[in-house]
């Protein structure tokens, strides 16, 4: 399903650039990319957000008993039009849970090319010169997440003309954070759920690409978590010093330099 969305009031310093994002859930473009995007589309880029699951799978924090990706795909569209997604489109697979579904329609059961030919059609679609995954470890083992990163490297290398980043978390600075980011919490799931343990995010020496988010970004950003209160605990986000663990987002990237690190040196 695909949506567009009015975007924030552009700059004109990054017009021309495309920039596809593909999230495993609704609430990790906010968590792992909300300032960048919202800093790519305050400075003209396309941005396209593409979430391969429904997120069924995640608990709602009311306790109300909801349909949680009825939930979640609102959540999903007030957030993106917070960052100035320009379309969101949401592939419909089901969220794998952590070890724990057994549907045939889960994204962590599906065929890599199936999907990748899926974000593929999407890419040429809109003239991406940017495309955005995660780290080979998915940042952070969730299986739909591993998925991500296998489908949209995938793409990357079908199309090698494209600028391809890799979202994730510089974890030596997370591990010394006041403020604990909601990874190291999710990653500890993942490991009571009996998964292998993985290390979260990289190291710092491999991470080629800081943003530091502007004030407006950032504020963007917190307001897009926010918006996803069925998985995000308003608490949370309340803390003082919340831009020590969300502040920073962090890529590594192969191919030509794109729109990200335009975004840099703008």
């Amino acid at each position: 399903m695909s949506a567009v969305l009015a975007p924030v009031t552009p700059t004109r310093q990054l017009t021309g650039h495309s920039v596809v994002f593909v999230h495993a859930h609704p609430d990790d473009e906010a968590i792992f990319t909300g300032a960048v995007m919202h800093a790519l589309a305050r400075g003209g880029a396309r941005v396209t957000l593409v979430v391969a699951t429904d997120g069924h799978a995640g608990q709602d924090l009311t306790g109300e008993g909801r349909h949680v990706g009825r939930v979640r795909a609102r959540e999903l569209r007030r957030a993106a039009a917070v960052l100035g997604v320009h379309e969101l489109v949401t592939l419909g697979w089901g969220d794998s849970g952590i070890g724990t579904e057994t549907s045939t329609v889960a994204l962590a059961r599906q065929p890599i090319t199936t999907v990748a030919e899926q974000v593929g059609e999407i890419v040429e679609r809109v003239g991406a010169d940017t495309l955005v995954g995660y780290d080979e470890g998915g940042i952070y083992p969730h299986p739909d997440h591993v998925a991500v990163h296998r489908i949209v490297a995938a793409v990357a290398r079908k199309q090698k003309d494209l600028s391809y980043y890799e979202a994730t978390v510089d974890a030596e600075t997370l591990a010394r954070q006041e403020v604990r980011h909601l990874v190291l919490g999710a990653n500890d799931a993942v490991r009571r759920a009996g998964a292998a343990s993985v290390p979260v995010g990289l190291p710092t020496s491999r991470i080629g690409a800081r943003y530091r988010a502007r004030p407006g970004d950032f504020a963007a950003k917190v307001t897009a978590m926010r918006a996803h209160s069925s998985q995000i605990d308003a608490a949370h986000l309340q803390q003082e010093d919340l831009h020590s663990a969300y502040g920073v987002e962090w890529f590594t990237r192969s191919g030509p330099a794109g729109a990200i690190d335009s975004l840099l040196n703008a």
